[in-house]
Formats: structure tokens, C-alpha cells, sequence
């Protein structure tokens, strides 16, 4: 079916009006919007039974038209449909409540015209809307398009997860659904993001929300959540806690918020008992937030917003590991290392932030502000012997460790913009151009106390050492940072405009400051000695300032709501200048050096939209890093109580410039319901003074390592990312693709002889969800990951590939009643190990109560089949190594939730 919309008397196409397309009920099937020629088009229509179309726009009456069925006819022309000004003085027709209006550059969603259970939320509602999908990851897309932000009268809904909104709001507390598009760079309109509005009813923009459970199961196992969440119109407070044993971790309030709604019916795969998670965990959460709007509805250009939190999590961990390493030595010989691990930690943390925002026309204030309480314990012991390729025994050592250490951290941040519109008045002059001027302070306080009882054999010569020793540090560290931006510098300097070409001034200064102090003592004769050598005191100062010029030239088309085009140039340069400077109580450690450095970048990018159609864009990048060489590179204390790697000093290793080249490539599909779109990034990294290890190996399996710039350094980097949404008339498949590849080359010398080792990672993943009406949602996941170490010189190499299968199913048994399964298939293959296959199966029941369904009675089982290892492989440098560590296994668990809700006034 297609048509066109025109107002004959001012003989126009009207472009941006809005067609909704209706069956006999009122339901909503699709929706478009009208492109510049007023032409909307509906494919795959049911001819053989009844429609409606409501046709609107800003400032004309609405038009209904009756679509009578006809199985004869396969396509409908409905020619040109007159609209009507509302100036004209007819009499008025009544056709109900429009299910989607254009209001200017609005989109918006009336809550009355869609029919909806009582208990209901704004998910619920977002998945009934044509050309909106609701994505597995809980992404919103509109025609396509991504919202990148979505708020709630103008405000964020308790942080920034969508979730907390969608899954909270009832329906019938929400007025309309409003979708615009924000530019988030005054001086350029393409630089622009969709944004989503929910607009609650008159007198029920206040209530609270949230949910309390608790639940007890098998082998011990204990799960407890809390959540309580109130809000008015200048206030939203938050209050949550959790403690469990089944290593459900959130290190953040958000999460605790985000993974408790009250939307029913699903398991959220990323909040579930983790498997992977090494060792059995304890732990114990607290989180607050308060957040008060000084301004009742913000705007863009005004907001004046203030945040506290406050967040506590304490982790008790017991590990266990078996660990196997194997390090090429030359062509002919490896060493193959076995270690077992025993490892106890009580980890806590305690941080408060402050976050304060402030806009009002052209000015711009932000301040972000934390400090953290943490500390650390660990109790560890370990047993290492290594092999040589005959299985002879070459070394064995033992380890016991304990630590104690308490940090506190401190950060700053504060940035002033100043961004004005392009013209003040038409009859002033141009205002200051727009700047901003950022200040950032972080400063970590770090104090330990450690003993390290060791010992270490050396069969092949017969050395023995042993080691009981106490060391206790206190460290302070702080970094100042200021950054400054000036725009259209040229403009501001000369007084007048310059098309030609655009400056940018750009000026960065840092100091890093720190003091270290270490006090050691080793036992001797049943008394511990001060170690001189070790207990030291070192000071470092680190000046780096940055001042550089951007250029750029931008060209550009645009027909008004037909299409825009753009292709911007960027170039220009930074001198950097840093000053290192190090003094220590070891003269060798006394260090002062000086680095200039001359810094270009440049950037090509090219913008297509083409309105209501598609969106593409494209970019090319270069620029250069620079990165000096450290303290523990140039002139470390070498700890001989490090058996296997010991790393020494070497003062003429200069700094790393490491050059990039980034690309990237965009496509929206904005034309069709059934959205597609896809991104591509590449990027490109090389040097020929990269700092990197040399490495001697001895015959007993130890590593004696100093840093040096090496040449040949290159890595290559890509990604995909692929979306595609179906809609059918009770049913929705969604399919979402992605994938990245890392290759490296990364020098080193092996026993002075230099060798270039080949990194090869993949990644690809594949999710599709399909969905029918409200009853069964399917979820299937794919990922396959391999990775490949190859040393040509020693004529070394290792690989590993891991399948990964997720299948998850919901299924609403009842109105009260739900179902929810995943199964996760696992199978790790690497080289000269037996491959490790194994599955984890998770079952849920779950039974709502009471009349608003904020009741909930769950049985969960995990791990039904028992199989559930935990092995890791990774590789550094020219070893490969395997670890299989102690997890969570099969438990059962029966918890009741409770959902205390209520939204507006009280009757």
C-alpha cells in the first residue's frame, strides 16, 4: 500500500507527517513517517482482513481511512490524501485517541491508544510498538536508529541503565513516549544522538519501588537481595544491599538496581550465578544513592542537578589451582613448570562519590568527586618444580605469603564550558568563542606489611636459597592534570570570521608526584635484620605538557528533510614536552632525564544521511603515542627472593613512539521496520623503538629480564558488529553478530638472540532471540574463540580454540507462572592438553501472588549435570600456560521476593 500527503491550498507534499496503520481493534501494525516528497509506504499487508489508517500532522486535522478487506488485490494505491489546516472552520470529528502523533521533530506514543495487561511495564509496552525494537542486551533502537539516552521527565531514571526504567514503570503511570533527536555539538548538527523521553501523568510523577528476597539451598548456599528505590520530582533516592555464597557479584549499586526489577517472565543471563568465577566467594554489598533535581523538569541548556552514593562490598575468596607453564628455552629444550596454589583473601572496599552538574544557557559546570576505603588480606601458599623435556626435575621452590595493606584514593574532577550558539542577536557581534577547561586531582595512599617464607633447589648446580622475610611500604601517589580547548582560535584572535580554515588550541599539563619508602627485614638466627639494600626511600616527579594546534576544513550539502552530506578534514600537531626526574637513597636510582617530543594526528571523515532512508558514516585516523620508560625499567632494587624472574635495570632504554591508524565504517538502515545495521573498526599500531623484554634463560628454568627498545613492533586490530530486527504480526526475531581479530608481532630477545613472537586472537559471536506474543522467548548464543602463540626462531607454537553454546528459554506457563532454562555447552581444546568439555544447565520456576503479581515464590536449579570446571589457558610472552582452579558447582535454591510498589497518590 502507498500514497501520498499533500495540502492542496498551499499546493505542498507534507514531509514528516505520520501514518499509523491500524487493524479492526485499534491495534498498532506499523508506523511511518511521511519523506520529503509526502510518500509513506506499508508492505506485506493482510488484504483479507480489515484496516485503518490514521494520517497526522503538526497544525492540520487528522484523517482516518477505512481499508476494506479485498483478496483480489495484492497492492493498494491510495493516490494523493488531502489534508486539512486547522485554521479552517469545520465542524469537529472525533476518531479516538491517535496511537502515534509527529509533534515538530518528536516522535511521540500515546499510553491510551494501546491495550495492555494491568500490571504491565514500559517494556512490555516498547515491544508492542512497531519499528521499536528492544534488543537481548536491553539496547533500544527506533527506525533503526540507536537511543543512546533515555530519560524520565527529562531526567535520568535512578543512572543511566535502561532497565531500571523499562522494567519498573508501570504503564498506566505514563502519558506519552517521546523520541527526538539531541545534537550533542552546537557548532555541528550531524555530531547528533536519538534520545527517549517517558512523560508521566499529571500527579503521578512521584512513588517507589523495589524488592526484597531471600533464599536458602543445597550445600550451604545462600542468596539475600534488598532494594528500595523512591522518587518525587526533584528527588530520587536509592537504598540496596546483597549477600551471597553463589558468586553473584555486583560491584556497583547500578547493578544491584538494574538485575531487581519487576519486569517478570525472564532470566537475565548477565546476572546469574558465574561458573567461570575462580574459587568459593563470600559476599556481602551495600549501596545509597541520593540525587536531587534543583530544577523540576530539565532541559538541555538548563540542569542543575546534585548526586551522592555511598557503595560497600566485602569479598572472602578461597582458591585452589593446579597450574601448567611451558617456556621455550631454545630449539631444542622447553621447560615445563607445575604449580599448585592455596590462596585466601578478604577483600573490602568502601567509596563515597559526589557528583554535581549544572547548565544554564551557555555555561557549564561539572564536578565529580570520590574517595575510597580499601583494604586487603591474603593468606597464599605454593609449590613450583620444573621439568626439562627429558623429565628430568631442574628447580622446585615454596612459597607461604601473607599481606596486609590499606589504600585510600582520592580523585578530583572539574570541568567549565562555555558553548554558545552560533549568534547572540542579529544585531550583535559574535560572542566568545567556545572553550572548556578541565581539572583533574587523584591521589592513593597505599600501606602493606607482607612476610614471604620461601626456599629454591637448583638441581642443575646444586644452589639453595632460603628466604623468610618482612617488608612494609607506604606509598603516596598523585597526578594534577589541565586541560584546556579554545575553539575557532583565528576568529578570536583576528576578530572576524575565517571560512576558509578553522584552528584549535589545545594545551594539557600533568604533574605525577611519588613517594615511596620501604623497610625490609630477613631472619636470621631466629631475628629479623634490617636489609639495607632492599629498605629504600625514592622520590619521582613527572612534568608533561602538551601544546598543539587541530586545523580543521568541513564541506558539506544539505537539501531541508531530503539529506545532508558532509566531509570534515582534520590535521594538526602537539609539541610535548616531559621532564622525569627520580631521586632515591641508591645513587644508581638517581635519575633525571628530559623528553620533546613533536606529535601529528590528522582524520578524514565523511557523513551520508540520507533522512528516513540511511545513515552512514566513514572515518580514517592517525596519531602517535609516546611513552617513557618507567623506574622499574630503568633502575629497579632486584629482589632476590624472585627465584624464577628477577628484572634488572638498563638506564639507556629511550622512550616508545608507537604510531596508530584507525577506521572505522557505519550503516543505519532507517527506511523499515525489519532495522538492519552494522559497524566495522580497524586499527593499525607500529614502532621501531617499542620497549620491550630481553630475557636470558637458565638451564633451571629461571628468567633474568631488563628492558630495551627493540624494532618491528606491529599489531593489527579489527571488529564487526552486525543487528538485524524482524517484526511479525505476534512474533519478533532479533539477530545481533560480532567478531574482532588481534594479530601481533611483538620483538623480544630470548637468550640474546631476537625473536619476534606471533599473537593471534579471535573472537566471533553470534545471539539470536526470537519471541512470540508474551508466552516464550528463545535466546541462542554462539562464540568461538581461538587463539595462536608462534616463535619461528625456537620453532615453537601453541593454539586454543573454545566453543561456547548458550541456549536460554522462557516460557510463561501462566499469567503467574513462568519458566526459564539456559543451558551453556562449553569445550576448550589446546595444545598438548586433553580437551575439557563440560556443561552447565540452570533451571528456574517461578510463581507470582497477589493481585498486582508483586509476589514471587522461585526454585532454582544449577548446575544440574555437575560438570562445571574451571580452566583458564593464556600466554606471555614465550610461555604458555594452563590453570584449573576450584568453582562454584551443582547447587538447588528456593527464595521468595517480594516487590513493594506503589506509583502516584493515594486515593
Amino acid at each position: 500500500m502507498t500514497g501520498k500527503v499533500k495540502d492542496v491550498a498551499l499546493n505542498y507534499f507534507l514531509s514528516s507527517a505520520t501514518v499509523s496503520l491500524l487493524n479492526s481493534d485499534s491495534t498498532l501494525v506499523s508506523l511511518q513517517i511521511t519523506d520529503a516528497y509526502g510518500v509513506f509506504n506499508f508492505s506485506k499487508i493482510k488484504r483479507s482482513v480489515p484496516h485503518h489508517i490514521i494520517i497526522s500532522s503538526v497544525g492540520y486535522r487528522s484523517k482516518v481511512i477505512d481499508l476494506k478487506p479485498d483478496k483480489n488485490k495484492d497492492f493498494l494505491d491510495l493516490g494523493t490524501v488531502i489534508m486539512e489546516a486547522t485554521t479552517i472552520g469545520l465542524k469537529e470529528v472525533s476518531i479516538g485517541v491517535e496511537p502515534v502523533t509527529m509533534n515538530g521533530d518528536t516522535l511521540e506514543f500515546n499510553s491510551s491508544a494501546f491495550k495492555l495487561d494491568s500490571n504491565a511495564v514500559l517494556d512490555d509496552w516498547l515491544r508492542k510498538i512497531p519499528n521499536v525494537t528492544v534488543w537481548n542486551d536491553g539496547q533500544i533502537t527506533v527506525n533503526g536508529r540507536e537511543i543512546k539516552s533515555l530519560l524520565v521527565n527529562g531526567k535520568n531514571f535512578f543512572g543511566s541503565d535502561f532497565k531500571i526504567a523499562t522494567q519498573n514503570l508501570p504503564k498506566n503511570v505514563i502519558q506519552t513516549i517521546q523520541v527526538y533527536k539531541k545534537d550533542e555539538n552546537k557548532l555541528n548538527p550531524l555530531d547528533s544522538t536519538m534520545e527517549m523521553n517517558i512523560k508521566l501523568k499529571k500527579g503521578l510523577n512521584s512513588g517507589f519501588f523495589g524488592k526484597i528476597s531471600a533464599g536458602g539451598g543445597t550445600n550451604g548456599r545462600y542468596e539475600g537481595e534488598g532494594n528500595v528505590n523512591g522518587y518525587t520530582k526533584k528527588i530520587q533516592i536509592s537504598l540496596a544491599a546483597a549477600a551471597n555464597n553463589t558468586n553473584k557479584i555486583a560491584n556497583d549499586l547500578q547493578t544491584l538496581l538494574a538485575n531487581s526489577t519487576f519486569k517478570s517472565g525472564r532470566t537475565d543471563l548477565s546476572y546469574q550465578s558465574n561458573f567461570m568465577l575462580p574459587g568459593d566467594n563470600k559476599t556481602n554489598t551495600l549501596g545509597v544513592n541520593f540525587k536531587y533535581d534543583f530544577v523540576e523538569f530539565p532541559t538541555f541548556d538548563n540542569k542543575n542537578t546534585l548526586s551522592i552514593s555511598q557503595f560497600y562490598q566485602k569479598r572472602i575468596s578461597y582458591q585452589t589451582a593446579l597450574i601448567d607453564a611451558i617456556t621455550n628455552r631454545n630449539t631444542q629444550d622447553a621447560i615445563f613448570q607445575k604449580s599448585s596454589e592455596n590462596a585466601e583473601s578478604n577483600k573490602a572496599s568502601n567509596t563515597t562519590t559526589l557528583n554535581y552538574d549544572f547548565v544554564k544557557y551557555e555555561n557549564s559546570v561539572s564536578l565529580q568527586s570520590s574517595f575510597a576505603n580499601l583494604s586487603d588480606d591474603i593468606n597464599s601458599q605454593s609449590r613450583v618444580k620444573s621439568i626439562n623435556s627429558q623429565g628430568d626435575m631442574v628447580s622446585a621452590s615454596n612459597a607461604d605469603y601473607l599481606q596486609n595493606s590499606t589504600q585510600k584514593e582520592f580523585s578530583l574532577f572539574l570541568r567549565y564550558a562555555y558553548s554558545p550558539s552560533s549568534f547572540d542577536h542579529k544585531m550583535k557581534k559574535w560572542k566568545m568563542e567556545p572553550f572548556y577547561i578541565t581539572y583533574s586531582n587523584n591521589h592513593i595512599n597505599t600501606n602493606s606489611f607482607s612476610n614471604l617464607k620461601t626456599s629454591f633447589l637448583s638441581d642443575i648446580d646444586g644452589s639453595a636459597a632460603n628466604f623468610d622475610r618482612n617488608r612494609s611500604f607506604e606509598e603516596d601517589l598523585s597526578d594534577q592534570k589541565i586541560d584546556l580547548k579554545v575553539d575557532n582560535i583565528l576568529k578570536l584572535l583576528s576578530g572576524k570570521e575565517t571560512y576558509f580554515i578553522r584552528a584549535d588550541f589545545l594545551n594539557s599539563v600533568k604533574l605525577e608526584q611519588a613517594t615511596r619508602t620501604d623497610f625490609v627485614q630477613d631472619k636470621q638466627n631466629d631475628v629479623y635484620v634490617d636489609n639495607k639494600y632492599l629498605s629504600n626511600k625514592t622520590k619521582r616527579k613527572i612534568l608533561n605538557s602538551l601544546y598543539g594546534i587541530n586545523l580543521s576544513k568541513s564541506f558539506g550539502k544539505r537539501l531541508t528533510d531530503r539529506f545532508d552530506r558532509n566531509l570534515a578534514f582534520n590535521f594538526g600537531g602537539s609539541f610535548n614536552a616531559i621532564k622525569y626526574d627520580n631521586t632515591s637513597l641508591k645513587q644508581f636510582q638517581n635519575l633525571q632525564r628530559n623528553y620533546l617530543s613533536f606529535i601529528p594526528n590528522a582524520s578524514v571523515q565523511w557523513f551520508d544521511n540520507v533522512f528516513g532512508k540511511r545513515k552512514i558514516s566513514a572515518g580514517v585516523e592517525m596519531k602517535v603515542d609516546i611513552n617513557i620508560p618507567q623506574l622499574e625499567q630503568l633502575a629497579p632494587l632486584p629482589d632476590s627472593t624472585r627465584f624464577y624472574y628477577l628484572r634488572i635495570g638498563n638506564p639507556r632504554v629511550t622512550a616508545e613512539k608507537i604510531q596508530q591508524i584507525a577506521l572505522s565504517y557505519s550503516y543505519e538502515d532507517l527506511n523499515t521496520k525489519n532495522t538492519f545495521a552494522y559497524d566495522l573498526k580497524g586499527e593499525i599500531k607500529f614502532s621501531n623503538n617499542k620497549i620491550i623484554d630481553s630475557v636470558f634463560l637458565t638451564p633451571d628454568g629461571r628468567q633474568l629480564v631488563y628492558a630495551t627498545n627493540g624494532p618491528s613492533y606491529r599489531s593489527f586490530n579489527g571488529s564487526f558488529e552486525i543487528r538485524k530486527a524482524v517484526k511479525f504480526n505476534y512474533a519478533d526475531l532479533k539477530f545481533q553478530a560480532f567478531g574482532n581479530l588481534s594479530k601481533d608481532f611483538i620483538p623480544n630477545f630470548v637468550n640474546n638472540q631476537f625473536v619476534i613472537n606471533q599473537n593471534l586472537a579471535t573472537n566471533i559471536g553470534v545471539s539470536a532471540g526470537y519471541g512470540f506474543k508474551d508466552m516464550i522467548v528463545f535466546d541462542l548464543r554462539e562464540n568461538i574463540s581461538y587463539y595462536q602463540f608462534k616463535q619461528p626462531y625456537f620453532d615453537a607454537a601453541f593454539n586454543g580454540t573454545t566453543f561456547t553454546h548458550t541456549l536460554s528459554m522462557n516460557y510463561k506457563v501462566s499469567k503467574k507462572m513462568f519458566f526459564n532454562t539456559n543451558i551453556n555447552f562449553n569445550d576448550n581444546r589446546s595444545s598438548g592438553i586433553n580437551p575439557n568439555v563440560f556443561t552447565i544447565w540452570n533451571a528456574y520456576l517461578s510463581k507470582r501472588f497477589l493481585k498486582r503479581d508483586n509476589c514471587e515464590l522461585k526454585f532454582s536449579a544449577l548446575d544440574i549435570l555437575r560438570q562445571n570446571k574451571n580452566l583458564i589457558n593464556r600466554i606471555e610472552a614465550n610461555r604458555f600456560i594452563t590453570s584449573s582452579r576450584n568453582a562454584l558447582q551443582q547447587y538447588f535454591l528456593v527464595s521468595l521476593s517480594y516487590y513493594p510498589r506503589n506509583f502516584g497518590k493515594k486515593r
